[in-house]
């Protein structure tokens, strides 16, 4: 008897996603893979609208705090992973040859971009929301990447002060708890 893969729905609402790359390699902090994912990132909010609280990306993860409009975080992610797959052929699984008789021995060769699935977690009060920011603009400085957080380029931190949606001393955030 055939065993259904069931997924997990998760209703459109404010979540907290952690994406990994496979075997938590560490391509994401290279210049084509940056701007891959700043294409599939703008590709995927037009097809699926949603709000940007935060992100930030670390060489072999990416944080997001977003709110999913009309649409299932499920297909999101999918989709984002999808397009941003598409940008980097030399890190898709379907690169191998159709014709080839252990086509599924090649396929395992060529490589994978991302771990499969993603962690969430849905925020439902505003401390939580506040944490989960927090934890994402820090997380460079947990690992030991910059100093400060406002050091480290690759997040929504300098861009959202500039327009006023994070408060002004958060560019000295030390910790994730201040």
């Amino acid at each position: 008897m055939k065993k259904w893969k069931l997924r997990k729905f998760y209703p459109p609402d404010l979540y907290f996603v952690t994406i990994n790359t496979y075997q938590r390699e560490p391509l994401l902090l290279e210049e084509h893979t940056l701007k891959a994912f700043r294409h599939a990132l703008a590709k995927t909010k037009y097809r699926y609208p949603f709000e940007n609280h935060a992100w930030v990306i670390m060489p072999d993860h990416m944080h997001f705090v977003i709110r999913t409009k009309h649409i299932e975080l499920g297909r999101f992610i999918g989709r984002l992973k999808s397009e941003m797959t598409r940008q980097l052929p030399e890190l898709s699984a379907k690169n191998y040859c159709l014709n080839d008789k252990f086509k599924w021995r090649r396929r395992r060769e060529m490589g994978q971009l991302w771990h499969n699935g993603f962690f969430e977690h849905r925020i439902r009060e505003n401390a939580d929301y506040e944490r989960c920011v927090k934890y994402c603009l820090y997380n460079p400085v947990k690992h030991g990447y910059a100093p400060t957080a406002w050091d480290w380029p690759y997040s929504t931190l300098r861009e959202f002060i500039k327009q006023g949606k994070y408060p002004l001393e958060w560019k000295y955030l030390q910790s994730q708890w201040e």
